[in-house]
């Protein structure tokens, strides 16, 4: 069941219970004195009376924590007092006060109304819900103030888990516009710390489309929107808090302010900052031209568990790990590959090859999730042949080897951009909680390949930011090699070289407070990268 009707269904199951049993317990308790043994009838009776006593209790204390928003669930017994607090408020509202809102729809502040009936989007719910949470955990006294409130269900109470889903959509791509199908909340979460500014653009049936923008890029909008607006309608995902300025002035103010959980958001004219100020915000571009960013399909192998951005649809649960693992295969070849090699190489399964059938299931299913585009379905029939081929479709490692052929060629600070780029594609230990498949990626060579780039780049920016005396970046940049390669002895070696801060000795930070902390004093280095290049 999904979790969107879970709620529902349970309260609509609790209200049939807290109904049917009080008349249970009027026709059937009369009747028992006629019995040999009434306790046998009586006995079940009793107890149901106090499971029905148990959950009246529990139903008014959830409605009481409600009242005070500090109801936090979303099961059963929540949505119905979520429910009853809505009714309540709606039918108790003072004269002369706004007309309630009803159920059917909710009005964004100013796009088109969302229907409820019918044609519900859940995706403007959560947006909104997200936006007023994080308002109301900035500004307390707003909680009295907004009557919406309560009519959106408590949203206090609301989960706003599925938005990580929204990742599969947007594909690691910088910014532009993207198609969010009603079901994502079908999606798998996507464990992304990668932060992101988005904004719903407009609802269409079936979809909604929403505009995103990571920091260093502007958010495309097609309609002009002001500064209030802008306020009401943007999000940051995951979890970040969003800052705005309009200003210079109010834009320095907010970077210098800002903790690593805060998106700074400028609404001013992008072109009266300088291009330093823009690579640590995220601006506006109102009135954009709109034209839909084409999102491909991406595989992330560079972290702990492997995921598929830019479905169309959820892979099939019982087949999951098999499709992930057959387009991680085909996107990081680019000559076709045998259907033999598929079954005895990726789809096999302790040893034992798989199946005719299981191949050909597989890829109807990697071929209905993966979709279409101008040229045709992304994985592509298979040929006479029996080989198997896809486009559209990249992999995070493919972008991390050529991130670091192009730090080869260039020189200087250009191909410290690029080793930086490279290392930062990294977000754990690659495949560390895959328990199935994947033998390949050892097999191949793929493993091996990977660790060699990640050490020649790990070292060369330690060399380079040991040289700019910046040890923070030098240490940050081992760290990511030994992601890829825990057992490297080259980086566990400069790691443990890497120079340590001698004010912070016996005496404690307190002793040397005042002085600034620089290269005079830090314990020398004469570690180098000779011996690698040799």
């Amino acid at each position: 069941m999904s979790r969107n009707l879970r709620g529902p269904v349970q309260g609509a199951a609790l209200v049939l219970y807290l109904v049917l049993v009080p008349l249970l317990e009027v026709r059937r308790w009369p009747t028992t004195s006629a019995l040999a043994r009434p306790w046998l009838v009586r006995a079940p009776l009793v107890a149901l009376g106090l499971i029905w006593l148990a959950i009246t209790v529990a139903l008014v204390v959830s409605v009481l924590q409600r009242r005070r928003d500090d109801g936090v669930t979303t099961n059963g017994l929540a949505w119905l007092a979520g429910v009853l607090v809505a009714l309540v408020s709606s039918t108790s509202a003072p004269a002369g006060a706004a007309p309630p809102v009803h159920a059917t729809t909710i009005s964004a502040p100013h796009h088109e109304p969302v229907q409820a009936d019918g044609a519900f989007h859940l995706l403007p719910l959560l947006l909104m819900a997200r936006v007023r949470r994080d308002r109301r955990a900035e500004q307390p006294e707003l909680a009295d103030e907004e009557a919406l409130d309560d009519v959106i269900a408590a949203e206090a109470g609301i989960d706003l888990s599925p938005l990580r889903s929204l990742h599969h959509f947007l594909a690691g791509a910088p910014a532009g516009l993207a198609a969010i199908p009603d079901d994502f909340d079908a999606f798998p979460e996507v464990d992304d710390d990668d932060p992101v500014v988005v904004c719903r653009v407009r609802t269409e049936p079936g979809q909604t489309i929403v505009g995103y923008a990571r920091v260093g890029t502007t958010l495309p909008l097609p309609n002009p929107l002001s500064a209030n607006q802008l306020r009401d309608e943007l999000v940051g995902l995951p979890n970040e808090r969003l800052s705005f300025a309009s200003t210079e002035a109010e834009l320095l103010r907010a970077l210098a302010l800002r903790d690593n959980r805060t998106l700074v958001v400028f609404t001013g004219d992008s072109s009266t900052i300088d291009e330093e100020l823009k690579q640590r915000c995220v601006c506006v571009n109102s009135g954009a031209a709109e034209t839909q960013t084409p999102v491909g399909v991406e595989v992330r192998l560079l972290q702990s568990t492997p995921v598929v951005l830019g479905l169309i649809e959820p892979f099939a649960p019982t087949l999951r790990r098999r499709c992930i693992e057959m387009v991680s295969y085909l996107a990081m070849h680019d000559d076709p590959v045998t259907g033999d090699r598929l079954r005895s190489r990726v789809l096999v399964h302790a040893d034992v090859e798989a199946s005719k059938g299981t191949l050909l299931n597989t890829a109807t299913a990697v071929r209905r999730s993966l979709g279409s585009d101008d040229r045709g379905p992304r994985l592509h029939p298979v040929s006479s042949a029996g080989l198997y081929s896809c486009h559209g479709v990249t992999s995070d490692i493919a972008t991390f080897h050529d991130e670091v052929r192009r730090g080869r060629r260039a020189e200087g600070d250009r191909a410290v951009t690029h080793y930086r780029r490279a290392l930062g594609l990294i977000s754990s230990e690659p495949l560390a909680s895959t328990t199935k498949g994947f033998d390949w990626f050892v097999l191949e060579g793929h493993l091996a390949s990977l660790q060699r780039d990640g050490e020649w780049a790990a070292l060369t920016l330690y060399e380079y930011y040991c040289a700019q005396g910046d040890f923070d970046e030098a240490f940050w940049a081992l760290r990511q090699g030994l992601l890829l390669d825990p057992t490297n002895d080259l980086l566990r070696e400069a790691l443990y070289q890497a120079p340590r801060l001698r004010q912070f000795g016996r005496d404690g930070a307190g002793a040397a407070q005042d002085e600034a902390v620089g290269t005079r004093s830090a314990v020398a280095m004469s570690w180098s990268l000779e011996r690698f290049r040799r």
